[in-house]
């Protein structure tokens, strides 16, 4: 109603209007080809008389308090949060999705201006992504993905598009934006600032054909601007880095049961572009990113590297197979795909069936892997594979889930140019097995579930010098569970009982046991407005030098105050006594205080 008022009342925001029913207007006759060309009048009518803007979302703002006693603080007194996603709708055909993710850490809290700290870092948390049919504009703090070893959703604040128009053969996206900030290595706000140049990133992905038979190319760029900060190279000695991926992948399904998936991603990278150009890297088998002009000039250090990741599936109603090869270089690298492992090569097979109208799923995987491809390491690992996961409905509302996992490695020593060089062998068992059965009333729901987790980690050393024995060590990693709980519908109340959670650690030299009981309670009032909750939990800890007990209470109320309007607040204290041994008890109390409006 806001909106319409104001755009009657005022001239400048007729001609807003106007211009508004313009840029739609355009856009249907950009799209027409899509269309039937009869419709366009009554479109452009629907359009005029459509709301102008219609906002829906949500937005969230949280405050923190904390305080402690008898240690060091560990967390600022005060911080703060600010999270909103909102959608602007425009005459019912663009849609202008908002979003906002803000955290100050308690910067602001130690700021000069509070008010500068938290406009500047909000205004780069903040991002915008206008939709209209198959085209989409992102704007702001944004983040995109092409594909695991290229680009891979790292966020930037800048510029992309997205064009999928759906019955096109072709599809497109692209970006250009700035990963980093220009940060010089000071205290800032009384915190250490790690020194960083301003690095740029672009890049582009085109897919060819439809969903079921499909190909993509990418190409990404990432570069530091070395005259952004230069200071970081003659004081930090911080070296500017750049890197160019080109990327090819596709996937296809052959007939009803099968389908085929295959990447292949070249990367070339210099680690400190400040350094002598070369024509041709001597390091490098492959001479085709010295011969693409400006977008890539490589230097004395430049490398160039490639990951390949295959498999083929088939997949039925009863049965599920697949095979997976994967290889990654040893010094392969993207700086838009940090999490991505180099030095591997592995094979798996992925076995799985279904039995008994679904009562029994069993799944796993068996293979093998490997690091050292370039043979210039001491020592190689290999690791063997063995992991299969099963659920079972014995009987309606019991279910029994297992899951089992051998991990073998083995490290053999590449050359014997040490004397004393190790050979290694590790062997990591993993087994969880839960039991969990629903029962009662309509009026007494109840649920009980036990459970129970199994590490055991071997490692076994033998020198090449045969004369040495065997060196064996093994951690072993304990954990039970027991849980109950009912709800009275009419009291609309929940009581969950942990009568014990029992943890157990043992290595060599120390042996760590941690048991204790845990109480949930969740009470709905006012007419289901308001939410109570509360937690206590104790745990005693006993380690061969030292005994402490720890109790932890959790206090937490939601009320929602209209139907868009809600406020949440939550207080912890936690208390950690030392019966036995040094350290030193303290009690830590944690406040939050969040107001939350959806519309």
């Amino acid at each position: 109603m806001f909106y319409n008022i104001f755009l009657k009342k005022s001239h400048f925001s007729a001609s807003i209007k106007k211009a508004g029913i313009f840029l739609v207007c355009f856009l249907f006759y950009f799209n027409a080809y899509n269309q039937d060309l009869s419709n366009i009048g009554g479109n452009v009518k629907k359009v005029i008389e459509a709301k102008p803007v219609d906002v829906k979302g949500g937005a969230n703002v949280t405050t923190a308090f904390y305080a402690v006693e008898g240690i060091p603080s560990r967390r600022p007194p005060f911080a703060y949060a600010l999270n909103g996603n909102l959608n602007f709708n425009f005459y019912g055909k663009i849609n202008m999705p908002l979003s906002i993710n803000y955290s100050d850490a308690g910067l602001a809290y130690n700021a000069k201006n509070p008010l500068k700290e938290m406009l500047t870092n909000l205004l780069n948390k903040t991002g915008v992504s206008p939709k209209y049919k198959w085209v989409t504009v992102h704007l702001g703090d944004r983040s995109m993905n092409f594909s695991k070893y290229s680009y891979a959703g790292l966020r930037f604040f800048g510029g992309g598009i997205e064009l999928s128009p759906p019955k096109s053969l072709v599809k497109f996206a692209a970006f250009y934006g700035r990963f980093n900030r220009r940060t010089l290595g000071d205290t800032v706000n009384g915190i250490a600032a790690l020194p960083a140049y301003q690095r740029n990133a672009w890049g582009f992905r085109t897919d060819f054909g439809k969903k079921n038979h499909k190909i993509g190319l990418i190409l990404f760029k990432v570069e530091d601007d070395v005259f952004s900060n230069d200071i970081l190279l003659t004081k930090y000695q911080l070296k500017p880095q750049e890197n160019l991926v080109f990327a090819i992948d596709t996937k296809n399904k052959l007939g009803k049961y099968f389908d085929f998936n295959f990447e292949y991603t070249s990367s070339a990278y210099s680690s400190d572009i400040s350094a002598g150009s070369s024509s041709l890297n001597p390091n490098s088998n492959f001479n085709y990113f010295n011969n693409i002009g400006d977008i890539y000039k490589p230097v004395t250090n430049s490398i160039y590297n490639h990951a390949l990741n295959t498999g083929l599936n088939f997949k039925s109603t009863y049965i599920n197979m697949g095979v997976s090869y994967l290889r990654v270089d040893p010094t392969y690298y993207s700086m838009g795909a940090i999490a991505a492992k180099n030095d591997v090569e592995a094979v798996t097979l992925n076995p799985g069936f279904n039995a008994f109208k679904g009562k029994l799923t069993v799944n796993g995987s068996i293979g093998k892997e490997r690091n050292n491809l370039a043979k210039n390491m001491a020592n190689t690992m290999t690791r063997n594979i063995y992991n299969i996961t099963g659920n079972v409905i014995i009987i309606k509302d019991l279910v029994f889930t297992g899951t089992y996992s051998n991990f073998n490695f083995s490290t053999v020593p590449t050359f014997y140019t040490v004397k004393d060089s190790v050979k290694m062998a590790q062997i990591n068992d993993n087994k969880n097995a839960t039991l969990s059965y629903s029962f009662g009333s309509t009026e007494y729901k109840q649920t009980a579930m036990v459970s129970g987790t199994f590490q055991n980690v071997r490692e076994i050393r033998q020198t090449i010098n045969l004369n040495d024995d065997a060196r064996t060590t093994t951690n072993n990693v304990t954990n039970y569970m027991s849980n109950y709980s009912i709800t009275f519908n009419s009291l609309q109340l929940t009581v969950a009982l942990t009568p014990m959670m029992y943890n157990l650690i043992e290595a060599p030299e120390n042996k760590i046991t941690s048991w204790g009981p845990a109480l949930n309670l969740n009470k709905k009032l006012l007419d289901k407005k308001l939410t109570a909750s509360l937690v206590v939990a104790f745990l005693k800890n006993q380690e061969p030098t030292a005994d402490s007990e720890t109790t932890t209470g959790k206090i937490g109320a939601q009320y929602k105050v209209s139907k868009n309007h809600s406020l949440k607040f939550e207080t912890a204290v936690l208390n950690k006594k030392i019966k036995v041994g040094t350290g030193e008890s303290f009690t830590e109390y944690l406040g939050k205080l969040s107001y939350d409006y959806n519309f």
